[in-house]
């Protein structure tokens, strides 16, 4: 990409005339990966270029128009690669093998070898249905006055290798490969192909030149129209959705998805507001061919049911069907800053409020997940931002949560009951807590107006509420509160109160754990380590209604349940990670009693500091006092049933339409 005509690109004077035909990057790749530890990985990647007529002397100019990872190469050190070029050979790789995107087919239309060539050109451009070829342009010929960026390449293999040489010569032995299969086939609406993926054939290698291949993992796909059906002539928009996985050990997958919910017929159309849209379907504003600018209508689609099918040994199926509230979902404004304010639009899909699964058929289970969506403070105005009326949620058991736009998507309640529409016998509940980690006025010149500020930030769930059925048919109710550090957004306090109904009485379990975490180097690569623990403790609660969002009390000999300190690099302060450390842990002290008011501690763990040990520091706690441990063949002829209905009216999705799959050799 070239340098605008104004600032430094060059690296000499700005606007020096140098500028105006100097080399910048548009996109940035991942190129080394260094851990703590020095340990190195290295991306690799293939460039595309094409040119393009540039400024008004239309000078053919080459740039970059898109590039494809080809290999991730493992087992160096930070220092093997200090320098670019050289470097000992790598202890591990992984490849990666792109085709072009032509592809042949025996099924109508038939493309032939012949038809795709040897490379993209005028002749064969034809077959290649989803590569622009009119984009496509060479020194002295290109008309195009502005730059295009799309790829003529597909990835067609994906294939590791270990080093079976030394560290100077690198000699590869396969290990796995996976052979992805693929297929273009026409839609039947006029719009152009689309690239599928029909199946996946892993293979294993015995490091020579023997394979044996597993059967392959093929997949279905059903049509679905994206536009929502109505008198304009343009096309339905036909796009392929998943609906069936025939896995490597003989089980297989079919997916059903809700019916179109909306019409735009010119007699009698069924639209929403697209301010208040709580149904499947939003508005949108694209340019059809050889049309102007035009507002149009899509549908939206939800997984209505799961079968899971055992095509081997006869197991029943496994049926999971999703229920959703009739006119219950929620589109937010888009409040991008590159979309015109005569362009915006409510199509941002946030999702329903409440989703019922059912799991089974005789018996059923039932759960009915409550979900924040992110809507209150949503505009109602085009051009202004201006909030609607507030948006909460309200949990079983009376608690109002404000439905904040950073709260989308986030697990509210969950209930469990003990049969289809039966009675509850569990319920979990979520109260969230966050704090802005950043924000962005969108005030700048040229701008649409009526924006609200970008901000990010941390989530974490803070209470946490457990409600049970007993045999005897009451409720027992648990709750833990926890705190985190709006800087970091780490756990920094646990309150695990236990049976509610017991706080401050001689039955009470309550117990307060803080977190301190250690202290990383001043400087350097590893001065963001921030997320290693520098002591733990957890201390008995005997009195009060729960500590809540106050602090923990302080550990006395009394009340100190337990005590971890950690220490890291050899360091013989706890909680302090050297200058030159890397967060190895190499001691650890737990309490072992108290004389008087002294606590005492008795090492646990020490082991020698090791700088270039590939050990990994310990985990983030996920809870105060504890920590996280560090964790083309064809397929093979069956007999399958045939495809089924949903088995249940409790469904909302119609019967499955047509599934069409060039590599499944289940029928339809």
């Amino acid at each position: 990409m070239y340098c605008p005509k104004t600032g430094d690109c060059d690296g000499a004077t700005a606007g020096a005339a140098t500028d105006f035909t100097a080399n910048m990057p548009y996109r940035w790749y991942l190129d080394f990966v260094v851990d703590p530890h020095g340990n190195t990985s290295e991306y690799n990647y293939t460039q595309e270029t094409n040119y393009y007529a540039r400024s008004s002397a239309h000078t053919d100019t080459v740039y970059d128009r898109d590039a494809y990872l080809d290999s991730i190469s493992y087992g160096w050190r930070a220092s093997d690669i200090a320098i670019e070029g050289a470097k000992p050979a790598p202890a591990a790789k992984v490849v990666f093998t792109e085709s072009e995107r032509c592809i042949t087919s025996t099924q109508a239309p038939v493309v032939t070898s012949a038809d795709c060539g040897t490379s993209l050109a005028s002749a064969t451009a034809p077959y290649w249905y989803d590569v622009p070829f009119s984009e496509v342009c060479g020194t002295g010929t290109c008309t195009n006055y502005v730059m295009t960026y799309f790829s003529e390449m597909r990835l067609t293999s994906i294939a590791t290798y270990v080093n079976a040489g030394s560290t100077t010569t690198y000699t590869p032995k396969e290990v796995d490969s996976y052979a992805l299969t693929q297929s273009l086939p026409q839609p039947g609406d006029g719009t152009s192909p689309e690239l599928r993926l029909d199946a996946i054939t892993r293979t294993g290698w015995d490091g020579g030149t023997t394979g044996l291949s597993m059967p392959s993992v093929t997949f279905g796909y059903t049509q679905l129209a994206n536009r929502v059906a109505g008198a304009a002539s343009w096309p339905a928009m036909l796009h392929y959705r998943l609906d069936l996985i025939d896995d490597e050990t003989g089980g297989a997958t079919d997916v059903f998805y809700s019916s179109p919910d909306c019409n735009q017929s010119t007699t009698s159309p069924d639209l929403p507001t697209p301010s208040t849209d709580t149904r499947q379907c939003y508005q949108e504003y694209w340019t059809p061919s050889q049309s102007t600018l035009t507002s149009d209508w899509f549908e939206k689609y939800v997984v209505t049911e799961v079968e899971q099918v055992d095509m081997v040994g006869g197991s029943p199926s496994q049926v999971t069907q999703y229920i959703y509230p009739p006119n219950g979902g929620a589109w937010h404004r888009n409040d991008s800053p590159l979309i015109p304010n005569s362009q915006r639009t409510w199509d941002q899909w946030r999702g329903y409020a409440t989703v019922k699964t059912e799991t089974g058929t005789t018996p059923v289970t039932e759960t009915e997940t409550t979900y924040l969506r992110g809507m209150d403070g949503d505009s109602t105005s085009t051009t202004a931002n201006t909030p609607g009326a507030p948006v909460t949620a309200t949990t079983t058991d009376g608690q109002v949560v404000p439905d904040s736009d950073q709260y989308a998507g986030f697990a509210l309640e969950t209930q469990t009951f003990d049969q289809a529409s039966g009675s509850v016998v569990k319920d979990e509940i979520s109260l969230p807590w966050s704090a802005s980690t950043a924000t962005h006025a969108e005030t700048a010149t040229g701008q649409p107006t009526g924006l609200p500020a970008e901000q990010a930030w941390f989530v974490e769930p803070q209470t946490t509420i457990d409600r049970g059925t007993l045999a005897s048919g009451k409720w027992r109710t648990t709750q833990t509160v926890k705190l985190y550090s709006a800087t970091t957004g780490l756990l920094t306090q646990a309150d695990s109160q236990g049976d509610i109904s017991q706080l401050g009485g001689t039955g009470s379990t309550e117990t307060c754990s803080t977190v301190q975490y250690a202290t990383p180097p001043g400087s350097g690569v590893n001065k963001g380590i921030t997320a290693v623990p520098a002591e733990d403790t957890t201390v008995a609660v005997s009195s009060g209604g729960g500590v809540g969002t106050s602090s923990c009390p302080a550990k006395t000999a009394a009340n100190t349940l337990s005590d971890k300190r950690y220490y890291y690099d050899g360091d013989t302060t706890y909680g302090v990670i050297p200058a030159a450390g890397v967060g190895n842990l190499t001691g650890v002290q737990n309490m072992s009693g108290w004389t008087g008011t002294t606590e005492n501690f008795t090492a646990a763990l020490t082991t020698a500091a090791a700088t270039t040990s590939t050990a990994a520091p310990p985990r983030r706690p996920t809870s105060a006092g504890t920590s996280r441990p560090t964790p083309t063949a064809p397929p093979p002829e069956r007999c399958p049933p045939s495809r089924r209905p949903p088995t249940s009216p409790r469904g909302t999705g119609p019967p499955p339409p047509t599934s069409t799959s060039s590599a499944s050799s289940r029928p339809n």
